[in-house]
């Protein structure tokens, strides 16, 4: 078993090192250039590996994947808008939250019932949450964490439509439509906001023009956006839900570790009581949420 453990971990550092890198391509190019270049590449790599199932595609797969692809879009939009502003291992922290309120909105969606685990892992994550993103006063709020919380409910209620939805339609034809549809999503929010407002932080006439570049939006596609995903499925189906939920609650420690190392932050900030004590309660609460749920 400890095998599937450790490609369920190299998972998790590759979820933790997109902050960094996606923080680097949103400075350079925009959030929606380097999303809309992310996620078309994406759809046509999972076009060309999932090619024989495109002329199988049925109502229910379109249906369940463009509302999948809306969330996806909306997830990572309010991410890497944050990301112009916060740090990578904070952003990750705050998207990490999600894991929390996966239960309540699977109870207000689909009537599951709350165990008193998950009432416990949100009163952890509510203070965790308060502690990270807002500091000593209102006046030391980032504006870049309060764009990244938008993030939570759109992650949130894309995990538990993919639950939902994957247990009566294809995973590769779900993959394939919900890439598709936040490819559009993302190129539409592009062309509005060229058009709209023209110069802008959301839009630009930057695209990939260095090396650095042109490999990190590849490592994106390839690896972080379409492999890890096969990986995660096969990955998780040889392993138990309560060791999946430790492993992935990693996902903030791999992005400060990464973030460090390439010095997109100091260690001062990530070494902050503050947000050590906010972080692990966050990484706590998702563990309880995490374990107590795959039961």
């Amino acid at each position: 078993m400890w095998r599937y453990d450790l490609i369920l971990v190299a998972i998790t550092a590759v979820w933790g090192s997109t902050f960094t890198i996606g923080k680097d391509l949103a400075m350079a190019l925009s959030p929606l250039n380097y999303l809309s270049l992310r996620f078309v590449f994406a759809a046509l790599f999972t076009s060309f590996l999932y090619r024989q199932l495109i002329p199988q595609l049925d109502s229910g797969a379109l249906h369940s994947g463009i509302l999948l692809g809306v969330l996806l879009a909306g997830g990572f939009i309010s991410q890497a808008v944050g990301l112009l502003y916060t740090t990578p291992s904070k952003a990750a922290i705050i998207s990490g939250t999600s894991v929390v309120l996966v239960p309540f909105a699977d109870y207000l969606l689909t009537g599951a019932r709350l165990k008193i685990a998950d009432v416990i892992s949100v009163a952890l994550a509510f203070v965790g949450f308060s502690l990270v993103v807002f500091p000593g006063s209102i006046d030391d709020v980032n504006i870049g964490d309060l764009i990244s919380s938008g993030s939570i409910l759109f992650w949130a209620l894309h995990i538990v439509y993919t639950g939902k939805f994957s247990r009566t339609t294809d995973a590769g034809q779900l993959t394939l439509v919900q890439f598709w549809a936040c490819a559009l999503v993302l190129l539409l929010a592009f062309v509005s906001s060229r058009t709209v407002l023209e110069a802008n932080l959301l839009a630009s006439d930057r695209w990939p023009t260095t090396l650095l570049q042109m490999l990190s939006l590849a490592y994106l596609v390839v690896f972080a956006t379409v492999l890890v995903i096969l990986l995660q499925t096969w990955a998780q189906s040889k392993t138990e839900a309560t060791r999946v939920a430790i492993i992935f609650s990693l996902e903030p420690v791999f992005a400060a570790l990464i973030s460090a190392v390439a010095g997109a932050e100091k260690l001062s900030e990530l070494t902050n009581v503050r947000f050590l004590s906010g972080s692990s309660m966050i990484i706590a609460a998702v563990i309880v949420s995490g374990v107590y749920r795959g039961r």
